[in-house]
């Protein structure tokens, strides 16, 4: 483990505005595979091993384990255990980038203002130990997470477009996806939705 890594473990448990920031274990897998989904238009944010084996997860998080270009953070309040779930990825140690974030709220706590406190606790972390910056996407329909994401400080850089499976054959003129407003482009066989690159950088390097 390389010594930048090292340095943000040491800083755990993040004490947060009621919560607290910890390393995932394997027993928080357990608790995250059975979150409920989120309700319409967010449903399609569910974890992707949602309802798995535990074989299942036993890969999952062995994998996450042994990836030395992520770390994983669980978040955790007085009311219930697991409410949240923060990954840094394809992180660059040396150069001090985070070139995307996992980043999920309970669907029981949401709209809470949780995400963007814990959001705000895991960047000042992130640059405390002298990193660069943290880029994400995010899904331009996904206006909750964007709110959360600019509250923070992080800034719009660019967009793309990926492909959206979940709305083949869908009648996209029903008034239940007038959410996607301009977001969505029907012009392909698939469906595609657009993104946003967000990143926020260590103002205290300029």
């Amino acid at each position: 483990m390389n010594s930048k890594k090292e340095s943000l473990i040491r800083n755990l448990p993040i004490q947060g505005e009621g919560f607290l920031i910890r390393k995932i274990t394997r027993v928080d897998m357990e608790h995250l595979s059975k979150w409920p989904h989120y309700p319409w238009p967010y449903h399609v944010f569910r974890f992707s091993f949602s309802g798995q084996t535990n074989s299942d997860l036993d890969f999952a998080y062995n994998r996450r384990s042994r990836d030395d270009s992520r770390i994983t953070f669980i978040v955790d309040t007085a009311e219930m255990s697991v409410i949240g779930y923060i990954a840094l990825v394809q992180v660059d140690w040396i150069m001090g980038f985070a070139r995307n974030i996992s980043f999920r709220i309970h669907p029981d706590f949401c709209d809470r203002g949780i995400g963007t406190r814990v959001i705000s606790e895991v960047c000042d972390c992130w640059f405390g130990i002298g990193m660069n910056s943290i880029r994400l996407d995010v899904a331009a329909t996904n206006h909750r997470a964007i709110r959360c994401y600019e509250r923070v400080g992080f800034l719009k850089t660019g967009e793309f477009w990926r492909e959206a499976y979940d709305l083949v054959g869908k009648d996209l003129n029903k008034l239940k996806y007038n959410f996607l407003g301009n977001d969505v482009d029907c012009t392909k066989t698939i469906p595609r939705i657009r993104f946003y690159w967000m990143e926020k950088t260590n103002n205290r390097l300029d």
